[in-house]
């Protein structure tokens, strides 16, 4: 967990529980002074060096993910595994505080004076005032180019050195960079040991930390947006891409890069250094050459087939596009819409290879294409598109659950908490009693949600007891407020799906009614969370086979309704009736209607449902764009009048709601039909099914000639 206060009455219980007295003496050599401020897993306090009296900072480990405190102060580990972990974690940031002593003096590593183990963890002695952090400077206006370099530049140049001796910070954010009259400084080198930088302590993670850590000073925004990257100069933007995306970039290339005059190429896959290039100015000529002798290479056997064939068919970059081509467009970074209505107006088509997710590029922003932006493409040529799925989650509800339940819930989701200890008549100890993100919004990982926890309440007489009534079936809510009135708690211990039990509504409780327990007792309760829900994917734009199989995996029934369209990719969704993102039954189906490209003739299956989906004879000027959950009079229509009906048709009969369960399939399918066509449709319709009106029979009648 991910602390950070400078100021004493907001740290938290544990840090508060954890801090050292004013006066007290460590080694026989420190006397603490006064807390300044908590960060990462250190918690900083003002000492003296009491022979000489020189003021000095003292950091000590906080290690409350492995160990308790005593009463004594000493701390504990929880069980043997936590002990071994520990003890490595000791082992490995003494390593690391040894390492940092022989580093030099005018870096932005804070000199470290003393380094040893008390009370079960460990305290770091460091020269300097105290300084404030560089999140409290980032509250104004964002930082213009040269004041964030101008602020970075020590911590860039201390890395890069740090970085040739194999130490890594692994936790850079604007908490554990403190800012000083005359420098700025790199501080908590402990924070690396939290759950959450666990996989930091590298290059690759010091740059992506810097790297984001500058967007935010930029742009004063705390999460990546594509109107926050829009505002950066090109150079500046390609950087910071780079420096978030790219496995081998360094700090030297970053640093290079943020001063070019122009954007540097985007880095995807990891470079390789040959060992002249490690010498700058080595090999320049010899390479100059080798790139001029392989080019030749490359285009002399093409020279040579076209002078022998006598085509004219080029590379791109050396030919004139043909009559039917047209050039890709640079479709990277817009969103998915914008990129589908520029490919269709080229007469392109667009399906989507995959979605992926991505801390820099917008939700639904395009990662990547193919093929590449600039070469020739013929028309009704089908783009490749990788798509961002963001770098968001939606946040889950975790009120009246325990707080390390709770703790657990949103840091697998990849935020980070902070939390307030508050008195509750109503909440018991130890649980949730607001969080300051609404649920079911759809927020950034590495966002910050405080949680006010609840203390209990202070005016309880254990030695009075209350009897216990029967709260089965009723709302939680309720029941709390009940429990409230006589000195008792009513504490969520489970939440349990069941699709017979409204939400909210107590199942069972622990303690039978008409028991008699003291005041201050918590009555467990499993309550009910309704239906189990899910949220649907979006799956327009996939191949239909990976459409189903996402939808499959999210707990849904794929329906499928194939139609004719042209202006769309063979076996694409066109679309979809239940919006991604919304919450939706297990085990409901999800309606997607596929392209068969062309053709004149629409095929439907019931997808999982088993049952086929209402068949409509069409051209391919009538396309059908959504999953048919509403009336299509334009269709029924066109079916209606094609034939010359023996009676007067006065009004268009609309779909029924439902989709119906029998209706006549194509007799001419498509000469290219997708995958898995129904065979068998069902002939006999239920009983309840009413007998299909005049209009109905017609439109059949219309399909089968």
């Amino acid at each position: 967990m991910i602390w950070f206060s400078e100021e004493t009455e907001h740290f938290p219980k544990a840090v508060r529980q954890a801090m050292l007295p004013a006066g007290t003496l460590v080694q026989e050599r420190y006397r603490i002074e006064e807390p300044l401020r908590v960060s990462g897993m250190e918690l900083t306090c003002r000492a003296v060096e009491i022979t000489t009296n020189i003021p000095v900072l003292m950091h000590m480990l906080l290690p409350m993910r492995w160990c308790m405190q005593t009463e004594a102060g000493e701390w504990v580990p929880y069980h043997r595994a936590a002990e071994a972990e520990f003890a490595a974690v000791k082992a490995s940031y003494l390593a690391r505080m040894a390492q940092l002593q022989e580093f030099d003096e005018e870096s932005a590593v804070e000199a470290v004076l003393d380094c040893f183990e008390e009370n079960g963890t460990l305290f770091t002695v460091t020269e300097g005032e105290p300084a404030r952090a560089l999140c409290t400077e980032m509250e104004g206006e964002p930082f213009t180019l040269a004041e964030a370099v101008d602020v970075l530049a020590p911590v860039l140049d201390t890395l890069a050195g740090l970085h040739a001796e194999g130490i890594y910070h692994g936790a850079i954010t604007e908490q554990t960079i403190v800012l000083s009259e005359e420098e700025t400084i790199l501080t908590d080198w402990g924070a690396c040991y939290c759950e959450e930088f666990a996989d930091d302590a590298s290059v690759r993670g010091d740059v992506r930390a810097v790297s984001r850590l500058l967007y935010r000073m930029l742009t004063g925004e705390t999460e990546i947006t594509k109107k926050g990257m829009a505002s950066l100069s090109a150079p500046v933007r390609s950087a910071l891409q780079n420096g978030m995306e790219a496995e081998e970039m360094t700090i030297e290339q970053l640093w290079s890069q943020l001063h070019g005059s122009s954007a540097a190429p985007r880095l995807r896959r990891a470079e390789t250094k040959s060992a002249a290039a490690a010498v700058p100015g080595a090999g320049k000529a010899w390479g100059k050459a080798a790139v001029v002798f392989c080019i030749l290479c490359c285009l002399l056997p093409v020279l040579v087939w076209a002078v022998v064939t006598g085509s004219s068919r080029l590379p791109d970059y050396v030919r004139e596009l043909a009559a039917d081509e047209v050039i890709v467009p640079d479709l990277v970074y817009l969103p998915q819409d914008e990129a589908l209505q520029i490919a269709q107006e080229l007469g392109l088509r667009v399906i989507i290879a995959s979605r992926e997710e991505n801390p820099t590029v917008p939700t639904d922003a395009v990662i990547m294409q193919s093929p590449k932006a600039g070469t020739g493409i013929r028309t009704g040529g089908t783009l490749k598109l990788t798509i961002s799925d963001g770098w968001e989650n939606y946040v889950p509800n975790v009120v009246n659950m325990r707080i390390a339940d709770a703790i657990s819930s949103l840091e697998q989701l990849g935020f980070f908490i902070k939390y307030q200890e508050v008195s509750s008549t109503e909440f018991a100890p130890g649980t949730v009693i607001s969080q300051s993100i609404k649920p079911n919004t759809l927020l950034s990982r590495e966002s910050v949600i405080v949680l006010k926890v609840s203390l209990g309440r202070d005016d309880v007489d254990p030695t009075k007891y209350e009897e216990v009534g029967d709260y089965v079936g009723m709302d939680f809510e309720e029941a709390q407020s009940l429990l409230a009135d006589i000195y008792l708690y009513a504490l969520q211990a489970e939440a349990v799906y069941d699709p017979d039990i409204p939400a909210g509504v107590i199942i069972s409780q622990d303690i039978p009614a008409g028991s008699t327990v003291p005041q201050g007792t918590s009555i467990n309760m499993v309550v009910s969370l309704g239906v189990e829900t899910a949220r649907v994917p979006r799956v327009t734009m996939l191949f239909s086979d990976a459409a189903k199989r996402i939808l499959e995996e999210a707990g849904f029934k794929a329906v499928i309704a194939y139609v004719a369209d042209p202006s769309y990719a063979k076996d694409c969704v066109i679309s979809q009736n239940v919006t991604a993102g919304q919450l939706a039954p297990k085990g409901s189906e999800v309606w997607i209607t596929v392209s068969t490209g062309e053709g004149n003739s629409v095929i439907s299956t019931g997808g999982w449902s088993g049952d086929p989906l209402p068949t409509v004879a069409t051209t391919a000027t009538t396309v059908q764009t959504t999953a048919p959950t509403t009336a299509t009079t334009e269709q029924e229509t066109t079916a209606t009048t094609t034939a010359e009906p023996t009676e007067p048709e006065t009004t268009s009969t609309p779909e029924p709601t439902e989709p119906p369960t029998t209706t006549a399939p194509p007799t001419d399918p498509p000469t290219d039909p997708p995958t898995d066509p129904p065979t068998d449709p069902p002939t006999d319709p239920p009983a309840t099914e009413p007998e299909p009106t005049e209009p109905e029979t017609q439109a059949a009648e219309v399909s089968e000639n």
